[in-house]
């Protein structure tokens, strides 16, 4: 074999095995893109149900936001700094207070912020009772930033609901109550109310438990979620991805105040059913058996011979109670109310809270060897479940002042010491607000004890004979525009019935 041979077949070597590395790389960049474009595909996927589950939360929460709203709550008498100080000053002067009157205005205001959800409308509002509880005034905010004071307010503190009916809203958006019987751990929820006051806000999260026992220890079972829940949040909705309530928030965990990642709400089953019965009735008409139970534990169970742990054990029963009077006994187990099981105690409260008073139900009873089965007439329980009060002014019984009863407000001039004191630069301008009436139209509008009226309407008030005058006639229900000052600015307001 010649030279120049070997030189050809090896020329030729060369070139298919460059052809072959070639074909390799083709093959190479050819199968890096088939799996780019795997891998983007396989990215494409969760991003397509990630929209999809987007688009779920808008939408629920376009269709239930029109039907929540804004509580606001008041409480106590407002005053500001620089009359607080005044006070003080007086109180250390005479070391006694000269403020002292039956509304508490000595103390100093409190201000809180709540959700509600629209469930009728006709202008019924679902919330919470800790919301409203002892408030001195209820402001209520629709979405489209209308506000109202409460025609009637009903709680029911064991439950920790209340309704709060409007008038004169028109027909209002309202919400689409669900089932809560059918959530399931893990399903997708909803959150919606005005956490912190900032406004209606929109959270996500999972069922994270379901028939939990309340922390307070009521016979409510609520429904645990990590859905954000923050002071303001409670009576808010918790909704399912049907756009449906089915719960209403009642806060979180804990004593932080920053959200825990664990939230309550109250079941909207058991929701529904006390605003429907204080919107009929006003209140709650609660049955009560007389008698305390308790789990039965597999020790107990053991004890007293029992086949299945299931039911409770009676461990107290009062003298001349319904109970008492269909022979139940202590240490009696209570198996089946009304043809139920009776899982445990608080799956029993709840029997007999929702059971009528006196009618009467059958209960099985476990004594022993021995299975009973008794009739017991339950008796109505008697207890102050109303929160049904008026908003009108109350007099605030000072001596010295001038009171303006429709205002719910005590006056007196603004003499060039007292302006001194307040901070006020002229004295001769306007007339003092020395007391605020809790309740009241001047409270419900944000004024406070150490404020002056400088204006009302389009004239100029310089003294109380001057206010009298620019008062007369007006009529608080086409409402009266007043200029109201303090060291820092002036702001108008509108007194209105």
């Amino acid at each position: 074999m010649s030279r120049r041979g070997f030189t050809r077949r090896n020329v030729n070597a060369v070139k298919n095995q460059r052809t072959f590395v070639l074909i390799l790389v083709i093959a190479t960049i050819v199968i890096d893109h088939d799996r780019a474009v795997g891998d983007e595909l396989d990215v494409r996927v969760p991003r397509t149900d990630a929209g999809r589950l987007s688009e779920s939360f808008r939408r629920v929460a376009e269709q239930v936001l029109p039907a929540v709203v804004t509580i606001e709550t008041m409480n106590g008498p407002r005053k500001t700094r620089q009359w607080e100080m005044r006070e003080m000053s007086l109180r250390h002067r005479s070391d006694a207070s000269t403020m002292d009157h039956s509304d508490g205005s000595r103390g100093r205001a409190s201000y809180g912020t709540g959700s509600g959800i629209i469930i009728d409308r006709r202008g019924y509002i679902l919330t919470c009772h800790h919301v409203i509880e002892s408030a001195d005034t209820i402001l209520i905010y629709l979405s489209d930033g209308r506000r109202f004071h409460p025609a009637s307010v009903w709680t029911d503190p064991r439950t920790d609901l209340a309704v709060i009916r409007i008038e004169g809203a028109g027909d209002l958006a309202e919400a689409k109550l669900g089932d809560s019987e059918t959530l399931r751990v893990g399903d997708w929820v909803v959150s919606v109310g005005d956490p912190y006051g900032l406004g209606i806000s929109v959270s996500a999260g999972v069922v994270s438990a379901i028939n939990r026992q309340s922390p307070d220890g009521s016979s409510t079972r609520l429904i645990q979620t990590d859905a954000a829940t923050n002071p303001g949040n409670s009576g808010g909705a918790l909704i399912n991805l049907s756009g449906e309530v089915v719960g209403i928030s009642e806060g979180g965990y804990g004593l932080s105040a920053g959200f825990q990642g664990i939230g309550f709400a109250i079941p909207v089953n058991v929701a529904d059913r006390i605003a429907r019965k204080l919107m009929d009735n006003g209140h709650i008409r609660r049955a009560y058996l007389g008698c305390h139970t308790n789990s039965i534990s597999a020790a107990v169970a053991r004890h007293i011979g029992l086949a299945e742990k299931r039911g409770v054990i009676v461990s107290d029963v009062t003298a001349k109670t319904p109970a008492d009077t269909a022979g139940i006994r202590i240490g009696d187990v209570l198996t089946h109310f009304s043809g139920s099981v009776v899982d445990d105690p608080y799956h029993f409260q709840q029997m007999i809270d929702q059971a009528e008073p006196d009618h009467q139900y059958e209960v099985t009873i476990v004594r022993g060897s021995l299975h009973l089965k008794v009739q017991v007439r339950l008796e109505l329980l008697h207890e102050n479940d109303e929160f049904d009060r008026g908003f009108s002014p109350h007099q605030t019984g000072h001596s010295r002042q001038r009171t303006d009863e429709s205002l719910g407000m005590d006056l007196d001039e603004l003499g060039p010491e007292i302006a001194g004191e307040l901070g006020f630069r002229d004295a001769s301008q306007g007339v003092l607000i020395t007391n605020v009436a809790v309740r009241g139209p001047a409270y419900d509008e944000g004024v406070s004890a150490g404020m002056v009226i400088l204006r009302v309407d389009d004239q100029a008030v310089h003294d109380l004979a001057g206010y009298q005058a620019a008062m007369k006639n007006k009529s608080l229900d086409e409402g009266v525009l007043v200029l109201v000052g303090t060291p820092e600015g002036n702001h108008f307001v509108v007194f209105q019935r």
